[in-house]
């Protein structure tokens, strides 16, 4: 999820910068809110690749854990957990409670009981982490911790508390099962859903790279305000799971949070049944913008952009020069960023690149402009791409 939200943080204070500029290298048209600024690329003077934003970049997640929510009468009566491995760490957070709004009621750990069938005597949990040691060190609060025992592997317990719980009390349960050898993976082409950029997105379960199909599975795409869709799919010969992903009809913006990939999936291998969960963030955005073609001005060393506005809003474009060095090579110098408030209908955005210091970097035409994008600042969305190249000559 990280590369993201890095993503969405520069955005922030990109969007912020372009709304207040007011430095030597920022230039305001009197008769318009138009700003932009540039600056130099570090990777100029170290090689000539540039790869795209790590938005647009493949994302890929694994889990070796799942997780699921209960109430403290489910919890009195007793919940299986399904264990790959031994030594697995459970952990129980509370939730609110239904009843009054407020933390659902603290566990005590010592009425906490994980048992099996087939394992007689006592509780099969080897180490308790108590709530304080767990909130002193900044990991979880409201949360304690239980690592079962070594004959604990590859079977169905059931854990119980014979503290007295209220329905209305609720708690997640988290199973981390670090040293299994059973994973889920899912993996996006995107992080950034639009109706003109669709994602590639797959999951599988697998052990030591064998596909394990899946027995039950749950897609979702949940929205920052907890709603959730279900997503379509289906499965190829090997067992691989391929997701619809679909923009939902209301659609939340990026500046109001992200959007969350989940899948609820199980499994079983030769009577061991394997549970795990996964998530992973991307942002949907509106199109309320395209970008439709763009020039290049040699004389002048900016980009000319046509754009189709449909909806009024704040637009930001940002793009790469690439110059050529003495010795002939094209090399990312320069990335601009412009922004100005535009009306619907066909507009026109420029997009000037820092002449002096190409100069004072002996850098000279020709000229090639790339990873032209397109944003709404009100959204704080990325909105458009323009995959082709724009040259100089």
């Amino acid at each position: 999820m990280k590369p993201l939200q890095n993503f969405l943080t520069a955005l922030i204070i990109t969007c912020l910068f372009l709304n207040t500029a007011t430095s030597a290298t920022t230039k305001q048209n009197i008769k318009s809110d138009y700003t932009h600024f540039s600056f130099k690329l570090d990777s100029f003077k170290q090689n000539n690749q540039l790869s795209l934003k790590p938005v647009h970049q493949k994302i890929i997640s694994q889990s070796d854990e799942y997780w699921f929510q209960l109430n403290g009468k489910e919890l009195n009566k007793g919940i299986p957990i399904n264990l790959t491995q031994a030594g697995a760490l459970i952990r129980i957070t509370q939730g609110v409670n239904h009843d009054n709004a407020g933390l659902s009621q603290s566990l005590d750990s010592k009425k906490l009981l994980l048992l099996s069938s087939k394992v007689s005597g006592n509780s099969l949990i080897e180490k308790v982490i108590s709530e304080n040691s767990l909130s002193q060190v900044g990991l979880f609060k409201n949360t304690i911790a239980l690592k079962t025992r070594a004959d604990s592997q590859a079977r169905e317990l059931t854990l119980r508390s014979l503290q007295t719980l209220s329905e209305n009390d609720l708690y997640v349960v988290s199973v981390k099962e670090k040293n299994s050898p059973y994973l889920l993976n899912l993996q996006l082409s995107s992080q950034v859903l639009s109706k003109r950029n669709g994602i590639n997105a797959t999951a599988q379960i697998y052990r030591k790279n064998q596909l394990i199909p899946p027995t039950k599975l749950l897609a979702s795409l949940v929205a920052p305000d907890g709603e959730s869709h279900p997503v379509d799919y289906h499965l190829d010969h090997e067992g691989k799971i391929h997701l619809n992903l679909i923009q939902p009809e209301k659609i939340i913006s990026p500046i109001n949070g992200l959007y969350e990939v989940q899948l609820v999936a199980n499994a079983v291998e030769q009577g061991v049944i394997i549970k795990r969960n996964i998530k992973l963030a991307l942002a949907i955005s509106n199109p309320t913008a395209r970008l439709l073609a763009a020039t290049f001005d040699a004389e002048n060393v900016e980009a000319n952009l046509s754009l189709s506005v449909d909806k009024s809003s704040r637009y930001e474009v940002r793009g790469v020069l690439y110059a050529t060095t003495m010795d002939g090579q094209l090399i990312p110098a320069i990335e601009t960023h412009a922004a100005q408030s535009l009306t619907a209908g066909k507009q026109q955005l420029t997009l000037p690149f820092n002449q002096q210091f190409l100069i004072d970097n002996k850098l000279v035409a020709p000229y090639e402009v790339r990873l032209l994008r397109l944003i709404d600042q009100k959204q704080m969305a990325l909105i458009d791409t323009f995959s082709e190249t724009i040259n100089s000559h």
